[in-house]
């Protein structure tokens, strides 16, 4: 019975620390988007801090540092890529949020799960220079929206595929 404790205790344990698991992955505010997003207090994205957005006449734009993420929203650090760093707030999903593809000579896997392993739904074999939409993130990895010929493909890229820099390509 005590063995059977401390496994539980021991489980209890793991499931604690993988909730507290922080992403650290970097997304975009589309660079063409001219109006403002709210960044929340909090996860319930009741309590504004502040508006923010791009300030396109200097062509100095904003980008996010993903901490934390939930259902439906992500916990960033918001910065501009010249004028550096503005606050730390949530951010709602459904944002104009997104990355780019690296211009890159080798082909890109779009995968079903985060994982090297999981089915590919696509392979990308040409340079795509589109503002791609993103959807949720895990670590190391995106999940994306794209559209490959006509058809829309909801799958996930890992990072050392993706530019998250709105002025180069990565290479």
């Amino acid at each position: 019975m005590k063995q059977f404790y401390c496994t539980i205790l021991l489980l209890i344990g793991f499931y604690t620390q993988a909730q507290n698991i922080k992403e650290k992955a970097t997304i975009l505010l589309n660079p063409d988007f001219k109006k403002g997003i709210t960044v929340f207090a909090d996860s319930t994205l009741l309590k504004s801090k502040g508006v923010i957005k791009n300030n396109i006449a200097d062509e100095d734009f904003i980008y996010f540092e993903v901490e934390k993420v939930t259902e439906r929203a992500y916990y960033v650090n918001v910065s501009y890529f010249i004028d550096g760093e503005i606050l730390k707030g949530w951010i709602d999903k459904k944002n104009p949020l997104g990355i780019y593809l690296k211009g890159y000579n080798s082909k890109i896997s779009i995968f079903r799960l985060p994982l090297f392993k999981s089915e590919k739904l696509a392979i990308l074999k040409e340079y795509r220079p589109d503002f791609i939409k993103v959807l949720d993130c895990k670590i190391d990895w995106l999940l994306l929206q794209i559209n490959i010929n006509n058809k829309i493909i909801k799958g996930w890229v890992y990072k050392d595929y993706l530019c998250d820099n709105p002025y180069t390509t990565c290479n």
